[in-house]
C-alpha cells in the first residue's frame, strides 16, 4: 500500500467530487490548488512562528525590565532604611 500525503488525498477527492457533479476541472488545476493551499499554510505557519518569537523576545525585555525596576527599588529602600537608621543615631 502506498503512503498518500494529505495533499494528494485532497487532490484525489476533489477529482472524484468534480467527477461527480460534471465539473472540468483537470488533475492539474486541483494539483495547484492544493500546493496553493499548503503554500498558503506554510505561509502562516511562518507568520505564527515569527509573531510568537517577536512575544517571546518583548516578554523577556519585559522581564529585563520588571527586574531592573525591582533591584532599584530595593536598593531605595535599603537606602531609606540606612538614612532612617542614621537619624536615629
Amino acid at each position: 500500500m502506498s503512503r498518500r500525503t494529505p495533499w494528494s488525498l485532497l487532490s484525489v477527492a476533489a477529482l472524484g467530487a468534480a467527477a461527480l457533479t460534471g465539473c472540468d476541472t483537470t488533475a492539474e488545476d486541483v494539483e495547484q490548488g492544493a500546493d496553493q493551499v499548503q503554500q498558503e499554510l506554510e505561509q502562516g505557519t511562518d507568520q505564527l512562528q515569527e509573531g510568537a518569537d517577536q512575544v517571546q523576545q518583548e516578554v523577556e525585555e519585559g522581564a529585563g525590565q520588571l527586574q531592573e525596576g525591582a533591584d532599584q527599588l530595593q536598593q531605595e529602600v535599603e537606602q531609606g532604611v540606612e538614612d532612617v537608621q542614621g537619624g536615629d543615631g
